[in-house]
């Protein structure tokens, strides 16, 4: 339904596909095999007992209904609903988690950028990255979420590369200071001027 949908955006312009009624045909033209046989014929019987003055948007929308309704898996929300609690992110795979995370939260059927999907996303984040994420100016959007995770898991990223190999690079170590050997009387180098000069 998906392509079907995207096919039928791409020519909105074409005359025919303006009918609700053939929009359906078409759909029903695609589908083939026993398993949905019956199915076709029943709704191609109740299409073909629409008038002309019938077939508006509305069609389109039943249909769209009764497709889903027979063919959609009932339990793939529920099931996504599972999985998104489940999700966590795996660092450094800030680009897997959040790709994870947007498919799950469409497949369970909840809205992408809510407040509640917001902080789902926030709280399924390690501990650090979460704390960078909300450090000010506090996120609002989703997009905002995603792309202070991205920073800081890049910087950590970079850190860690440049800190990781030494633990003491970067480390202040004081100076020692160098041993007189107990001379009461250190020699003084002499100080010379214009007019000590030799």
């Amino acid at each position: 339904m998906n392509k079907v949908e995207k096919y039928l955006t791409l020519n909105n312009d074409i005359t025919g596909f303006k009918s609700p009624k053939k929009k359906v045909v078409l759909v029903l033209t695609f589908m083939q095999g026993p398993e949905v046989e019956e199915w076709t014929k029943g709704m191609l019987q109740w299409i073909q007992q629409i008038d002309d003055h019938s077939n508006t948007d509305n069609v389109w929308r039943i249909f769209q209904r009764r497709f889903y309704a027979r063919f959609t898996d009932t339990q793939a929300d529920s099931m996504a609903r599972k999985e998104l609690v489940q999700l966590k992110m795996r660092f450094p795979d800030i680009d897997s988690y959040i790709a994870d995370f947007e498919q799950t939260v469409r497949k369970a059927l909840y809205r992408l950028g809510s407040h509640e999907m917001n902080q789902q996303f926030l709280s399924r984040l390690p501990k650090d990255i979460a704390e960078d994420v909300m450090c000010y100016p506090t996120p609002i959007t989703y997009q905002e979420y995603t792309q202070k995770a991205l920073a800081s898991v890049w910087s950590k990223v970079l850190l860690r590369n440049v800190f990781g190999g030494n633990r003491n690079f970067g480390a202040f170590t004081p100076q020692q200071q160098r041993p007189q050997w107990n001379n009461p009387h250190p020699q003084s180098t002499p100080q010379y001027n214009s007019s000590n000069a030799p």
